[in-house]
């Protein structure tokens, strides 16, 4: 039978190990990131923004009218608050469509959108 020769424990080394090069591979700079594509055209961001003028007049109608009738109901004149309320949530979310339709008719809807997203609108 052959003996299998044994193995020396490593040799301890004294000396300050020296610092490792960088690789070339890391010096190199990244390669640039794809570009991101637009992910609509500039006619579907106008329909996008327009279609949630609805939404706002409701809301604004709804959210008003409550206030009213939560008021008429703590001092108990029923319909004076409400009725307030109903016609103040009207003009309110009337203006805000109005604002909102001028707005996007003015501007592209590409530029709507990221000025938007951004909070960087210039007036």
């Amino acid at each position: 039978m052959s003996e299998e020769p044994q193995q020396q424990p490593p040799e301890k080394n004294t000396k300050r190990p020296s610092i490792p090069q960088i690789p070339d591979i890391l010096k190199q700079e990244p390669p640039a990131p794809p570009r991101k594509k637009r992910p609509f055209t500039a006619p579907m961001a106008k329909v996008g923004a327009l279609a949630g003028i609805g939404v706002e007049i409701f809301a604004s109608i709804l959210g008003l009218g409550g206030v009213g009738w939560l008021l008429d109901y703590w001092f108990g004149t029923f319909p004076i608050m409400m009725t307030i309320g109903l016609i103040l949530g009207i003009i309110g979310g009337l203006y805000n469509a109005v604002k909102k339709a001028m707005h996007v008719n003015n501007s592209s809807g590409y530029e709507y959108h990221y000025k938007r997203k951004n909070n960087s609108t210039k007036k």
